[in-house]
């Protein structure tokens, strides 16, 4: 439980650091770039042999390649959702990704919850939709678009669950390894396509906030990955995303001066709720 808690505050610090940091006049992909840079420099120095970089695991490195390609597909996904169907539902889809990982635990790993453990990942579930505020004004929704973040977001966080059951837990460290470099080497890709379309360069400022946030990343999926080996992948998964949103709304209330409606009073007090019946 300690890594898991260790875990939910990388993760709501990353959230907070993004929102603090984040310059209109840089490059969107800075941040993110540098906070990749940093989890590779961590990754490559924390391997105890560094020569498995060259000669790990095929599994290892083939699927660690892969999940960094969903880590930053799911942040594509969401940018994409976002300028068609707003953030209100972009937030909501994406942390509806839950759903996967949850269903792999459930129906192929043969995790079985209770009944209250049931009842509480479905307020969980209900509660996202509780904690967003009043509907953007505006077009439609795009149904695909939904459905694709929330799986592409999904299939990113599933990634450790699966890696813990067919992967060898002595090339953890090697495999969050290529996960940031496959996605460090995609988010410089993509910040190139970006200056070409805009002109925006990623500032200093926002490469040294990534490094930092990079400290944050790293800790947040290693010790992810850590939990899921003495809990249930359906009580680590639900208690980490509710666990980040918690803890990000009591220090965005007083340090940004946000302020909670009646309803979303109420989707905080479902995810109290639920968070107790998980863990009787």
């Amino acid at each position: 439980m300690v890594f898991l808690l260790i875990a939910i505050i990388s993760s709501a610090a990353m959230s907070l650091a993004l929102k603090f940091f984040r310059d209109q006049k840089g490059n969107r992909f800075g941040i993110l770039f540098g906070n990749y840079v940093m989890c590779v420099l961590i990754s490559f120095l924390t391997l105890p042999e560094k020569a498995q970089v060259l000669s790990g695991e095929r599994f290892t490195v083939v699927f660690g390649i892969v999940t960094g390609c969903f880590f930053m597909l799911g942040l594509y996904m969401m940018q994409t959702c976002a300028a068609v169907n707003g953030a209100i539902l972009t937030a909501t889809f994406s942390k509806l990704g839950l759903l996967v990982p949850l269903t792999l635990s459930i129906v192929f790993f043969r995790e079985r919850p209770g009944m209250l453990q049931y009842i509480g990942i479905v307020l969980v579930i209900l509660s996202f939709f509780l904690i967003q505020p009043e509907k953007e004004k505006g077009s439609g929704a795009k149904p695909l678009i939904l459905l694709l973040t929330l799986l592409a977001v999904g299939c990113s966080d599933s990634g450790a669950r699966i890696f813990e059951h067919f992967g060898s837990r002595s090339d953890d460290r090697l495999y969050y390894f290529f996960i940031f470099a496959a996605a460090g080497l995609i988010c410089f890709g993509l910040s190139r396509l970006e200056k070409r379309k805009t002109g925006k360069e990623m500032l200093p400022r926002e490469l040294a906030a990534g490094l930092v946030l990079g400290v944050a990343n790293y800790y947040s999926s290693y010790l992810l990955l850590a939990a899921l080996t003495v809990l249930p992948g359906y009580l680590v998964y639900t208690i980490f995303s509710v666990g980040t949103i918690i803890l990000v709304t009591l220090i965005s209330v007083p340090a940004f001066g946000e302020k909670l409606s009646a309803k979303q009073a109420g989707g905080m007090a479902v995810i109290l709720t639920a968070l107790v019946l998980l863990n009787i």
